[in-house]
């Protein structure tokens, strides 16, 4: 990578960082909206971001230590959730002795109902942008997506299949006249409820993952 384009992604990056701070700032009230009507409390609220973000569920014991409370609070934080119908307790499979903990679809809803309330790629505000903005935005997000779901410390993709920099931009001068002197030509590669231990939702909670 050339020393002006490590200069350029600096800066972009940069100014990515602030442009999201400043996005944030603007959609606040409409993040703090869900949350002062969201019937659940600080614990209930951590102890469902937990399960929603774990693959294989939860026990008591794994949440006690994760929120460093004791059982007894623990167990009646889950028996008001469960009274809501936002998790379920089921034996273990693999140690009947044991019971696993999920979190039901209405419980995921109920935290995803916080992170999915920023208003910025909902309804006016991406109807309000130009075309090209809006192609741009789109491709962004894609390539944001992308590099997301890669293993990490993967380095990032110059080019996209086929040879073609990122864009459709044609491969360069030196590599098509190769591709050209060896007979081939440049293609795309092949195949609530409080009680004790809860405390009232005055903060966003954490950011799980959908």
């Amino acid at each position: 990578m050339q020393s002006n384009e490590v200069t350029e992604r600096a800066a972009l990056t940069a100014e990515v960082i602030e442009l999201q701070s400043a996005l944030e700032t603007t959609a606040f009230p409409a993040l703090v909206k869900p949350l002062l009507t969201i019937n659940l409390t600080i614990q209930q609220l951590k102890i469902l971001a937990i399960i929603v973000t774990s693959d294989d569920g939860s026990t008591g014991h794994e949440l006690a230590r994760s929120l460093d409370v004791s059982m007894a609070t623990i167990s009646g934080i889950l028996d008001r959730l469960e009274a809501q119908q936002l998790i379920t307790r089921n034996p273990d499979p693999r140690d009947l002795r044991v019971r696993r903990i999920w979190v039901t679809e209405a419980g995921r809803r109920s935290v995803q109902k916080l992170i999915s309330a920023m208003p910025l790629f909902h309804g006016h505000p991406v109807a309000r942008l130009a075309t090209d903005d809006l192609r741009a935005l789109t491709q962004g997000l894609r390539a944001l997506l992308r590099v997301m779901t890669e293993p990490p410390g993967a380095e990032p993709s110059g080019a996209e299949p086929g040879g073609a920099e990122p864009g459709g931009a044609e491969p360069s001068g030196t590599e098509h006249a190769s591709a050209a002197g060896s007979g081939h030509t440049a293609g795309a590669a092949g195949p609530t409820n409080s009680g004790p231990g809860d405390a009232p939702a005055c903060a966003p909670g954490p950011s799980p993952r959908a």
